[in-house]
């Protein structure tokens, strides 16, 4: 110890802002889930959707397979029209965000649109201008009622487990199924342009750091080093190479034009981009 360095005592103020300031400095990162997890997650939400009244249904599991397999933000999600929702061409618009990638097109999955169809035949006859998950009133659901909602399923879900003598769920809030869709579209080795494309991002840091997380045995294999070699340059200061011919920017648009996100829990290839029919 330093000479003269003297250590707080427990009932000193200095004590209790050391405290404060250790438990700033400790990295938590959340347990993201695996694919199986949102499987149990999805089937639990579907089988409490049908367990209540037509009139009293919130589309518990497409809400979660949207958040899921699109990485919206959990305000996007309750902001999300029925006119931004293009099932046919396999898109849909993300209208109102504080940034300009925030404004963007998402692209869906055939089971996403199959989630979206199914809770749109609930819904009856609606307006284009309404939300996707209104409130029995028509207005837009805010994001402590997804949360709500979210967490009885979870709550549901973590009770069948115990029957089964089975761990629970990890702690799970909407952000944690955006951080979970975008481990997966890069352990899938999706493009880092695309990713962030998809989910709004403007730094590839904030990208990056929740490929962090993602463990190395499932981390893309050597062949696929675009995500590695971006983690290198963000480490050394360098800038990455981005726009119209750039390799970032060719990678993302041949995975968007393949529809590659079929693999690692993201069920369905891209839907084809053909015909003038919206949701």
């Amino acid at each position: 110890m330093r000479e003269g360095f003297e250590l707080p005592r427990r009932d000193d103020r200095r004590f209790t802002s050391c405290v404060v300031h250790l438990h700033k400095g400790i990295s938590q990162q959340p347990r993201l889930l695996e694919p199986d997890e949102l499987l149990e997650l999805l089937a639990t939400a579907g089988d409490m959707d049908r367990q209540k009244r037509r009139d009293r249904q919130i589309g518990r599991r497409a809400m979660i397979a949207v958040m899921t397999k699109t990485g919206l933000r959990v305000t996007e999600l309750c902001q999300l029209r029925l006119r931004a929702v293009d099932v046919h061409h396999g898109r849909l618009t993300v209208e109102q965000a504080e940034t300009d990638a925030g404004r963007r097109q998402v692209d869906l999955t055939l089971d996403v649109v199959d989630e979206l169809n199914s809770w749109r035949a609930e819904c009856g006859e609606v307006l284009l201008d309404g939300f996707v998950f209104a409130t029995a009133s028509g207005r837009a659901r805010n994001k402590d009622n997804v949360r709500t909602i979210l967490s009885r399923v979870v709550a549901t879900a973590n009770e069948k487990r115990r029957m089964r003598d089975e761990a629970p769920l990890p702690p799970i809030v909407p952000h944690t199924l955006r951080r979970t869709f975008i481990s997966l579209m890069l352990e899938a080795g999706a493009p880092l342009h695309y990713v962030m494309d998809q989910v709004g991002h403007e730094d590839s840091k904030t990208t990056l750091e929740i490929y962090a997380t993602v463990p190395e045995a499932a981390q893309p294999p050597a062949g696929q080093a675009g995500l590695r070699g971006a983690a290198r340059r963000e480490r050394s200061g360098r800038p990455r190479r981005s726009g119209r011919g750039s390799r970032e920017d060719i990678a993302a648009q041949r995975w968007r034009r393949e529809g590659a996100r079929s693999s690692v829990g993201l069920d369905g290839p891209v839907v084809p981009k053909s015909g003038p029919e919206t949701h």
